[in-house]
């Protein structure tokens, strides 16, 4: 359409309506289930609209050559764990499955390849969203709809939020898209794993619990640490 929307539509005599529907409900059905984004590693972009792009992630960083603190592994695990395994367990009880994991820490400290070893080891099993600032802070709602027509798990990758995203008196629309984007379907299978380089930059209503569960420190490394990098 002139608005770079896919649509589908059907004209039949009001008599005919319900066959319409009937034959409308079975493209989607069939579209979803051979959706060419599932299980791959895309971008999403704003270019009149939402827009995907399949891309390749880097295979060189590894869990053996990033050096954070093992908590951050560690949160981000239960979080895999709660989408990709116990998602029945958690919605039976009214917990929700979705989760988010926020890293906060200064620049240089390895956040964004943690992000990548995690994209690279559940790609596949997941498919993996990365959202570029401009679509987060206008279209992180449409994202996490598309998240869910995907079927199966779903991580969605949100680097350096604290560019787009800030204090409520700061104004823009970036607080207000990712608070509502963050409350759509707790039950969705869908793991969100932001960075952020000043946790304090942010509202404090975008980092509460049942947005992000987990908020991981990311610091400059120790001296043993430093010396194994």
């Amino acid at each position: 359409t002139v608005m770079y929307t896919a649509e589908v539509s059907a004209y039949v005599t009001p008599d005919h309506q319900a066959s319409a529907r009937a034959v409308l409900d079975r493209l989607v059905e069939r579209a979803n289930e051979l959706n060419p984004y599932r299980g791959r590693a895309v971008r999403a972009s704003l270019a009149h609209g939402l827009k995907f792009t399949v891309i390749d992630l880097p295979s060189a960083a590894t869990r053996g050559n990033i050096i954070v603190p093992d908590e951050v592994w560690g949160e981000i695990d239960l979080g895999i764990v709660a989408v990709r395994d116990r998602h029945h367990v958690l919605n039976a009880h009214g917990l929700g499955a979705r989760r988010g994991v926020l890293l906060c820490g200064p620049p240089g400290t390895g956040k964004s390849a943690v992000s990548s070893v995690i994209a690279r080891e559940v790609l596949g099993e997941f498919t993996v969203i990365y959202v570029e600032a401009k679509a987060g802070a206008e279209l992180l709602t449409a994202v996490v709809e598309e998240a869910q027509r995907l079927g199966g798990p779903v991580l969605i990758v949100l680097e350096d939020v604290d560019l787009w995203c800030g204090q409520r008196e700061a104004g823009g629309s970036g607080l207000s898209e990712l608070l509502y984007a963050m409350d759509i379907k707790a039950d969705a299978r869908i793991l969100t794993l932001a960075s952020t380089n000043d946790a304090e930059a942010l509202d404090k209503a975008a980092i509460r619990t049942g947005r992000f569960d987990s908020i991981v420190e990311v610091g400059y490394p120790n001296h043993v640490d430093a010396a194994r990098i």
